[in-house]
């Protein structure tokens, strides 16, 4: 809803007039919920439930204001953007390992290094765009085929590490 204000992106110089708004357009779609029909909505009546509601404003919030640090450049184009693309991909993944009891798996990648696969990021540091998606690229054509399990991360591993810490780098739930 604040792009159809206008608001194009929140940054630095507008978050802390932002924040009060957000704050305002979550309050007012929590009161709409108990209006909206079918499973997709939340209607907070337990004092229990409430404060989850409160928790989660909170988190969403301090979201806000992590996005806020996000690459200059960028604006919102596009929300819940339907796409349909036809790819045709051939290659080779170089290891995909499997939780069978979880239903999940993880795309590895083998690389001379990790540490330039890794964001890096920490707190107070700007974010970076990532360099490589290959990993992301795998896991997302693995899911299209009939390996039948749920992608927990795509890694890449560095099989020159000396430290447990050059190990890995990627994305991991």
């Amino acid at each position: 809803r604040l792009a159809e204000e206008g608001v194009r992106r929140v940054d630095a110089e507008n978050i802390e007039a932002m924040v009060p708004r957000f704050e305002a357009l979550v309050d007012e779609l929590v009161r709409e919920q108990p209006e909206r029909r079918g499973g997709s909505r939340l209607a907070a009546t337990t004092r229990e439930e409430r404060q989850r509601v409160a928790q989660l404003k909170r988190q969403l919030v301090h979201s806000l204001r992590l996005q806020a640090q996000m690459p200059p450049g960028y604006e919102v184009v596009f929300c819940e953007h339907p796409i349909e693309v036809a790819v045709r991909l051939r290659g080779r993944v170089d290891r995909v390992d499997a939780d069978a009891e979880r239903g999940r798996f993880v795309v590895i990648d083998y690389k001379g290094s990790s540490k330039d696969y890794a964001s890096g990021l920490k707190e107070g540091d700007e974010p970076s765009v990532p360099h490589h998606v290959q990993g992301l690229i795998y896991a997302q054509a693995l899911l299209r085929t009939d390996l039948g399990l749920a992608c927990a991360g795509a890694l890449y591993l560095g099989y020159r590490a000396q430290s447990p810490k050059e190990l890995l780098a990627g994305a991991y739930d």
